[in-house]
This record gives C-alpha cells, sequence and structure tokens, in this order.
C-alpha cells in the first residue's frame, strides 16, 4: 500500500475523495453533491461510485459543467486514489478501515446503525469524524464538519496520525507472521 503523506501546497485545491461503497445503497452521493457545490473550501473532488451504484447518470448530471468535480466509476486500485485524498468523505464498511490503516483524514456519514457502531469507535479514538446515521444527520451538518476538516490543517494531521494506531496498516502481515511462526514451531490448537 502506498503511505500516506498529505503535504500543504500553497494555493493548490484540497482534494477530497467521496466514495459510499460499491453500492451506495441509501444514495448518499447524490444527497451530498449538493452539499459540496456550495462548500467555500478550494477543492476538488473526486466522487467514487461503485460497479453496483444505480444513480450514477443522477450523479452525472448534478456534476456536469462543474471542473471542480471528477465522477469515477468502478477504480481497481482504491488505495492509490486514497493516499493523494487531503480527506475523504466515506460511510463505514471497508472503506473505514482502509482510510485508519492509510491514514488518510476522514469524515464518516453512516448507511446504517451497524456502520455507524464502527465508526464512533473510529472517532472516540480520534481516527475519523463521525457524523452518525444519515436519516439522523442534517445537511448543515455535513457541511460545517466538512468546512472544519478542509480548513483545519492540524485536525487533518491530528486524524492522520491516529488512523493506523486504530487499524494497523500491517496487521494482515502480523497475523500471518504469527500463524507461519506457529506452523513452524509444530503448535497446535
Amino acid at each position: 500500500l502506498p503511505e500516506y503523506r498529505w503535504t500543504a501546497r500553497g494555493g493548490e485545491p484540497l482534494d477530497l475523495l467521496v466514495c459510499f461503497g460499491g453500492s451506495d445503497y441509501v444514495g448518499l452521493t447524490p444527497r451530498v453533491v449538493p452539499i459540496l457545490k456550495k462548500l467555500k473550501v478550494n477543492m476538488r473532488v473526486r466522487l467514487v461510485m461503485g460497479a453496483a451504484f444505480s444513480r450514477r447518470k443522477e450523479v452525472d448530471a448534478l456534476v456536469a459543467g462543474d471542473q471542480r468535480f471528477l465522477a469515477s466509476g468502478h477504480i481497481s486500485d482504491m488505495a492509490q486514489f486514497l493516499s493523494r485524498a487531503a480527506v475523504a468523505f466515506i460511510s463505514g464498511g471497508t472503506m473505514l478501515y482502509e482510510v485508519c490503516s492509510l491514514g488518510v483524514p476522514a469524515v464518516v456519514l453512516s448507511q446504517n446503525r451497524a456502520q455507524d457502531i464502527e465508526a464512533a469507535i473510529c472517532h472516540r479514538a480520534g481516527a475519523v469524524i463521525n457524523l452518525g446515521v444519515n436519516e439522523d444527520v442534517q445537511d448543515q451538518e455535513i457541511s460545517e464538519a466538512l468546512e472544519r476538516v478542509l480548513g483545519d490543517p492540524a485536525l487533518r494531521e491530528s486524524l492522520s496520525a491516529k488512523g493506523p494506531r486504530v487499524v494497523s496498516p500491517d496487521g494482515v502481515m502480523r497475523i500471518a507472521s504469527s500463524l507461519i511462526a506457529r506452523v513452524k514451531g509444530g503448535a497446535s490448537r
């Protein structure tokens, strides 16, 4: 995986990656695009929509003509996209673990209560900003959270540092090494 190393870049726009999973089954992407368009932040927005997302045409129409937005279909290397983002705007699930592991500052808008439970744990650890479950969150709360994270380099740095402490980037390797050592050592259970 590429290492996440966001650095300030003068007056260049910040890169915001938006991805609500492979299907975005509750329609978060079309909900948040109008909110993102109103933000007073110098940014570029990459919208990543999975292969199972059924509202792609609607999103394309929402961003048509706005040069700040780039809509992408299913991509094969999410870690590469995340490593270039100043901030990620995601729902829970696998993406939550990816941003934490890579140390990418993130704002989380969960699609369901199970995702919110996981995001709340990461929020309490200081690894992400958790807004809660979609139906419980007002547009103004989304705007304020994104403007806060995008506008505060110290907050982004703090989130970035704490994410990998919550989800170890080398966790799989540690597990594999432990299993190999047990097999080689003849340990059994």
